[in-house]
């Protein structure tokens, strides 16, 4: 590389910050930077790029003639001013002279909010700059952008570091985005506008995906806060501070065309547990808070997937990297294959990690797989990265002058390997639509990312049969779900080329296909067999995501054979230990309900849930399916299915003496009839007991159509019967609708013992209204506060009804107050003792650290009490 630069860098670094300046360490020179950096044995670190070429630099993306785009976040972490004052840039680099590093920079776009991610688009960029996503191009050929369109505006502008980001091409012919929210609901009045067609849609903490050229945008599973990346097959992962890589299993847009299936999470963490231990070159620096997360994830973003063979070979395995800019790492994981996601573990690099800087101003915050097989990173290179806002006073106070300290820095590194050469980039940039189709068959998926971007940019209509003969003939399964997926976005894909790719050996072609035959629900006739498949067990990673995308796309065809081919499947959904295929599988149920419902085993968690999409969009089928079932079950079958049929009801919002009116003419006979069978059951002692539970249940459930359980069950309650009966008789109680229903349970106070008294406290603490009648038994004696466990004061004295807190307060110190003055005079003797500190520490070590531990949260620090005189101490521990 020339130095044109160097005067110019030596002037801007010498003449930059020092140790005089209050920092721990000086910033070191690019060179001294980098040897101070350890790669993984047989790799080394080569420099692209560093100030005064770039500055601040958080995300790149290469052009199609090989010149490189930087967002950088001048203005982190405050504002240019410390108070907001929007400084950021987008920056074009390019190498003049060849020789493969980046030699000319070029401002060419300035004044951006906090910009965080961005990507090449018709022979411009994509800018994510919260609250807008925008486009800028240069057409006159100054370098600078004369062209700058708001695509989209609304995007929280929140906290610096949670904000929209992450822009990366999807085989779905859209740009795919992260909210950078930090948790679910954060950020959550995204409501976005789009400049071109002036809709508004409501993303709200998730990520999202959007056509630049129509103004489309819809939400996607999420959030990721920094980073939201695919593998070469589709897969998306994003990333949280303590989590270095999750996989987005179940898609946004199938869990809400049925909003009624209820799921944990729509991600897997691929890396466990929360915030995993990370291999650092030099010790860590000083923390501020969270000091037992020392040396692991905390600042976990800029996750990539590696795409290419040049530096694992083809080793098996998937290498994913995840930056952690505090600790001055990035962090290599080995994920592989696990059903319908991923499972991961840090890769063998040694006791320290892929890269480690002893340099405490290197921060890596983005990473991606280079065009020529290298993994290439961006250096923020900051004296501090983390947020003022998550500082304490302290830590504000002491790093304040130091908050853009570096932010005349920057560098752009590749990691390679050792002796061996790396891949040749070609320029596709003015190549023609047909050897654009040739770079699909490429090793890098970089370079079929952006081949596949510039034909449909190109709207190369022309290349169809050569997408068709590369789908049907190509030897390498990337290079055909390319093609797949460019037929798609060129609008050339047709149901017979699409029945093909249902044939296709790879279960990943085969995936893609399955999902746009979403496209044709006309031709689900055609697309039916291949919807008849076998649900093992143990089927390898890529089959078993195929199946799961059978599911989902199974709902936007209405084919009776499809639904009746999915259905088939119940038993094995239910068995399986997977709450990810068995959402997948009811996303299906408003198109196959009747079949699925069948197919499901009553009572079973598939028949609870489809009973509860049922009441809401299915009720005289299901109801006809019931009435079948219930005639034919026997008894305890019967109490169970009555059991979860009224409390789906009440979950829906419907009252079981309001049925004829919801719809439900009819159930109001059968269901009194179930019940009065099932006080008949209980209250015969000779019925067996696990019947006799299922039915004490159903009478729970019941109550507001069967007038006699409360005189039911406070014959249940009583002493004579059996602890099962009682305990039973409890939990039902809990499912009562009559607002006096805790009667019951303090009337049987007397007679419970301690297990079933703290089972009573459940239930009575479950409402709010129950709660204000313990109060009342409380406050009258009728229930002693003595069996009440730390957790059970706790949720009393925090009740969200702030009377109920109140009063709480009042009775706990009350009988407090009773029993101390008994006792602070019956210890008063042991004040003319003499004192035994070890006595007293062995004492302290077994009866009250375990609570009042500095390191403890259920007692406060013992170091705050104030009065430390003997009679002060009594009183305390009294």
């Amino acid at each position: 590389m020339k130095n044109t630069f160097t005067l110019v860098f030596l002037f801007v670094f010498v003449g930059g910050l020092s140790a005089a300046d209050g920092l721990e360490v000086e910033p070191l020179p690019p060179a001294e930077s980098l040897a101070a950096a350890h790669v993984a044995e047989g790799f080394e670190l080569q420099l692209i790029a560093s100030e005064p070429l770039v500055r601040d630099p958080v995300a790149f993306d290469w052009r199609a003639d090989g010149a490189l785009w930087v967002a950088e976040m001048a203005d982190y972490p405050l504002g240019m001013d410390d108070r907001g004052k929007h400084g950021g840039r987008v920056r074009l680099l390019t190498d003049r002279d060849g020789d493969g590093r980046y030699d000319h920079s070029t401002i060419f776009l300035d004044g951006l909010s906090f910009p965080a991610g961005i990507m090449a688009w018709r022979g411009g960029v994509l800018v994510a700059s919260a609250p807008i996503v925008l486009f800028a191009k240069d057409t006159d050929g100054d370098g600078r952008a004369d062209v700058r369109r708001t695509l989209f505006e609304g995007f929280f502008e929140g906290n610096h570091q949670l904000r929209i980001n992450g822009l990366n091409w999807g085989l779905d012919n859209r740009v795919h985005g992260a909210s950078g929210a930090v948790t679910i609901g954060y950020g959550g009045a995204n409501n976005i506008r789009s400049g071109i067609s002036g809709k508004s849609v409501m993303i709200r903490s998730g990520d999202f995906r959007f056509d630049p050229d129509t103004g489309w945008i819809e939400p996607t599973s999420g959030p990721s806060q920094y980073g939201r990346v695919r593998d070469d097959w589709g897969n998306w992962f994003g990333v949280h501070n303590s989590h270095p890589l999750w996989h987005y299993v179940l898609p946004a847009r199938y869990l809400r065309r049925n909003p009624d299936v209820t799921y944990s999470d729509s991600r897997r963490q691929v890396r466990t547990p929360r915030n995993p231990r990370i291999f650092a070159n030099k010790p860590p620096q000083k923390r501020f808070h969270s000091f037992e997360q020392s040396g692991r994830f905390t600042s976990a973003c800029g996750p990539s997937i590696y795409r290419d063979t040049i530096l694992f070979g083809r080793s098996g395995v998937t290498h994913a990297f995840t930056c952690e800019p505090f600790h001055n790492v990035i962090q290599r994981s080995v994920i592989r294959e696990d059903g319908v996601s991923f499972s991961g573990e840090r890769a063998d690099d040694g006791e320290r990690d892929f890269f480690a800087s002893a340099d405490r101003w290197s921060r890596p915050v983005f990473t991606r797989t280079g065009p020529d097989g290298a993994l290439w990173f961006a250096d923020m290179y900051r004296y501090m990265i983390e947020h003022p806002h998550w500082l304490p006073k302290n830590g504000q106070d002491e790093l304040r002058p130091h908050f853009r300290s570096g932010d005349t820095f920057g560098r752009i590194y590749r990691i390679v390997p050792k002796g061996k050469p790396l891949r040749e980039v070609p320029r596709l940039a003015g190549r023609k639509p047909a050897e654009l189709v040739d770079v699909l068959s490429s090793e890098n998926g970089t370079l079929r990312d952006m081949a596949h971007r510039l034909l449909i940019e190109a709207d190369a209509k022309a290349v169809a049969p050569q997408l068709r003969a590369m789908l049907a003939g190509s030897p390498r399964p990337r290079a055909r779900l390319h093609a797949l997926a460019a037929l798609d976005g060129l609008g050339r894909l047709d149901p017979p080329t699409l029945g093909q790719a249902l044939d296709d050996n790879h279960p990943y072609v085969r995936r893609l296909a399955f999902r746009l035959t979403e496209k044709f629900p006309g031709e689900a006739k055609r697309f039916a067999p291949h919807f008849d498949f076998a649900l093992g067990q143990a089927q390898p990673g890529p089959e078993a995501k195929a199946v799961l995308q059978q599911f989902f796309s199974a709902g936007f065809l209405p084919d009776n054979k499809i639904g009746e081919s999915i259905s088939a499947k119940a038993g094995a959904v239910a068995d399986s230990d997977s709450p990810f295929l068995q959402a997948a599988y009811l996303t299906a149920a408003d198109a196959h309900y009747g079949s699925m419902l069948s197919a499901a085993e009553p009572g079973g968690k598939i028949y609870e849930q489809l009973m509860l999409v049922g009441i809401k969009r299915h009720r005289s089928v299901l109801a006809g399916k019931l009435d079948d079932t219930l005639g034919t079950a026997n008894a305890r079958a019967r109490m169970q299915l009555a059991s979860l049929w009224m409390k789906s009801l009440g979950q829906a919002g419907i009252r079981l003496a309001k049925l004829d009116e919801a719809g439900l003419p009819g159930q109001t006979k059968a269901l009194r009839e179930i019940l009065t069978e099932a006080e008949r059951l209980v209250l015969d002692t000779e019925t067996d007991q696990p019947l006799r539970l299922d039915a004490i249940e159903a009478l729970g459930h019941g109550s507001e159509l069967h007038g006699n359980t409360a005189a039911v069950f406070q014959k249940l309650l009583a002493p004579s019967e059996t602890s099962a009966v009682r305990h039973g008789t409890i939990r039902a109680v809990g499912n009562m609708t009559a607002a006096g229903a805790a009667k019951l349970l303090l009337a049987a106070w007397p007679g419970l013992v301690a297990n079933e008294r703290a089972s009573a406290l459940d239930v009575l603490l479950s409402r709010g209204t129950w709660q204000e009648a313990l109060l009342q038994g409380m406050e009258s004696g009728q229930v002693s506060i003595n069996g009440f466990s730390l957790v059970h004061r706790d949720r009393l004295l925090k009740s969200a009804n702030k009377a109920v807190a109140k009063r709480a307060r009042g009775v706990f110190a009350n009988e407090a107050e009773g029993d101390r003055a008994g006792a602070l005079a019956k210890f008063a003797p042991a004040l003319k003792l003499g004192g035994d500190a070890e006595k007293g520490r062995l004492v302290y070590d077994m009866h009250c650290a375990v609570c009042h531990a500095p390191d403890k949260q259920l007692g406060p620090d013992l170091r705050s009490i104030t009065d430390r005189s003997p009679e002060g101490l009594l009183a305390s521990i009294i």
